[in-house]
């Protein structure tokens, strides 16, 4: 069967037309790359993506679209019988070529087709002075009756253009893992971390210790080259020797390394100096061998929760679409405004001798022209629109997720409360006492979060003190972090009887608490004495307390911790140690 114009189903009247409510909108797939040019031809290079991409639509789209290439400007909309739309936008002098492919849901790894279910692909190409630049969303819209779950896919498009041409997003999108062999190699993955045009995570897996863990019999503990291939056009995956595990840790600090068969992951917008670590989760070995998802438990387990994650901030994460590609509303748009301009300049060339025979003629076009430019910018808001909606909806869920947390983790929190307390009922002491104290400054980040998480949290300007921390009675800190986490915590929940001890560990380890500074002096600091808090964007928070030893100004011999109680979370925020703070006059 033929494909047929949109128009001649517009026309078609509809009765009785059934509003099933509105439908979910979310995106599912983003990548904005670079193709690589081959054998240096730019335009050979364009022309040629364009011809795979349109091979990719048509095992998509029932009707022909062979004839649609880049050499000619055309704007084309076909339709099949009402169920798959695909139209394209080809603008040669602007080096811009897009397309837009609906159609409906169709099985899917065993899986039958979900009726009310819609796919939207968005695909656009740049041909730039020296550079091919590819465009790809993928958007499902789902009706209220279809509930069933979205798979978040990456469409074989990009797989066709990084196995014909290669692509690139701050590093090659191969498929294959990055085996760091040199300390080069360690500044190459350092500034790919740092670059703020990368919208991948990076996958860093570390190998495992074979005395530690006997039974593991591969490199690492992740199959690394199947991970890489699962993951092609949505992160970067890294391999970690052992022997340059060192120099890594060197370079960035423990709190934001990896090692001993521990897999980590560095997310877009890592800023070693005022970012937090533990947004860039780390999974040690031991946590990932049993690993279970329900069904499986092992690294294989692991593996697909991963990739899962993976494949969520895909779909999620903010693109920068610029570099000169558009998608098909700004393209038709662009097509609308230059078919408008060349009517218009045809009518102002036109000769007094043809002027009558030709001018009714002239200014149908035009007119013709502008209802096709107000058509195209009338989609463009429809766009926005659906973008809006698509944004609402993901809001909506990532608050619900949100919300879901906190009343897990207050339910948590209450629980161990609940349990330290019937243990300091029943011993007659802490539950923190069998707690053990690490020997340096290194692990203390892990620490907090292994033994102190829901009651005290490092702030990211304490990581950047501990990194040149010189106190050199290294317990004391440790001591001092559990007396925040327990008996001051204590206090600011109502539990008036701690009260004596509290002050007792003081007078025992002969530490001070006493306010860091007047809030008046403190604003004349600048942000000395500030921390922003809970987010890098959020509001400052004040530190008004701290810890003190020692009356020195020897980093060594004087111990300050400076921290601020979070009422809303009930935890101890600490946001500088252990060296003291400057003020101008010091």
């Amino acid at each position: 069967m033929t494909s047929q114009p949109l128009d001649d189903y517009r026309t078609r009247a509809t009765v009785g037309a059934v509003r099933p409510g509105r439908s979910t909108v979310r995106a599912t797939y983003q990548l904005a790359a670079d193709v690589l040019v081959r054998d240096g031809s730019v335009d050979d290079t364009f022309r040629a993506a364009v011809e795979v991409v349109l091979d990719w639509c048509a095992g998509k789209f029932p009707g022909t679209v062979a004839d649609l290439g880049p050499e000619m400007p055309y704007y084309k909309e076909l339709d099949y019988h009402g169920q798959h739309q695909f139209r394209a936008v080809s603008l040669p002098d602007d080096g811009l070529w897009s397309a837009r492919l609906v159609h409906p849901d169709t099985p899917f790894r065993g899986q039958p087709a979900v009726a009310g279910r819609t796919w939207t692909t968005e695909l656009a190409l740049h041909r730039g002075e020296r550079e091919v630049r590819f465009g790809v969303r993928v958007v499902c819209a789902s009706a209220p009756f279809a509930t069933d779950p979205i798979a978040l896919t990456r469409p074989r498009i990009v797989l066709d253009l990084a196995r014909e041409f290669g692509l690139r997003e701050v590093r090659a999108l191969d498929g294959r893992p990055w085996v760091l062999q040199t300390e080069d190699d360690l500044q190459a993955l350092y500034e790919l971390l740092c670059d703020g045009r990368r919208t991948m995570p990076v996958v860093m897996l570390t190998q495992p210790n074979p005395r530690v863990l006997p039974v593991i019999v591969s490199e690492y503990l992740l199959n690394d080259s199947l991970l890489a291939r699962e993951t092609q056009g949505f992160a970067h995956v890294v391999c970690m020797p052992h022997d340059l595990g060192y120099a890594w840790t060197n370079m960035v600090g423990q709190v934001w390394s990896a090692f001993l068969g521990a897999v980590r992951t560095y997310y877009p917008g890592l800023d070693f100096d005022s970012g937090s670590p533990f947004d860039h989760p780390r999974v040690l070995a031991e946590r990932a061998r049993f690993w279970s998802d329900g069904e499986r438990v092992g690294p294989d387990a692991f593996a697909s929760f991963l990739v899962g994650k993976l494949q969520e901030q895909a779909s999620s994460k903010h693109v920068d679409w610029g570099g000169g590609t558009m998608f098909l509303a700004d393209a038709r748009a662009r097509w609308a405004a230059l078919t408008r301009e060349r009517a218009r300049r045809d009518i102002e060339q036109q000769t007094h001798a043809d002027e009558a025979a030709s001018l009714r003629a002239q200014i149908e076009a035009l007119e013709k022209a502008h209802a096709q430019e107000v058509e195209a910018l009338l989609e463009k808001v429809t766009d926005a629109e659906n973008d809006t909606r698509e944004f609402d909806d993901l809001a909506t869920e990532y608050k619900r997720r949100v919300d879901q947390s906190e009343r897990e983790n207050r339910s948590l929190q209450a629980q161990n409360d609940a349990l330290r307390g019937a243990i300091r009922t029943k011993t007659g002491s802490s539950a923190d006492v069998a707690i053990p104290i690490p020997e340096s400054y290194g692990d203390m980040a892990d620490w907090v979060e292994q033994h102190l998480a829901g009651r005290l949290v490092l702030h990211p300007r304490a990581l950047r003190g501990i990194k040149d921390a010189k106190y050199q009675d290294v317990e004391l800190v440790y001591r001092c972090l559990l007396l925040l986490a327990g008996h001051y915590r204590d206090m600011q929940m109502g539990h008036s009887d701690v009260k004596g001890a509290w002050e007792s560990e003081l007078k025992h380890y002969a530490v001070t608490f006493r306010r860091s500074i007047t809030r008046e002096r403190a604003g004349e600091e600048g942000e000395t004495y500030f921390v922003r808090y809970p987010l890098a964007t959020g509001p400052r928070q004040f530190l008004e307390y701290h810890l003190v030893k020692g009356s020195t100004k020897d980093d060594h011999l004087c111990m300050r911790v400076y921290f601020l109680w979070d009422s809303d979370t009930q935890q101890v925020v600490v946001g500088w140690l252990p060296s003291h703070l400057d003020t101008r006059a010091t």
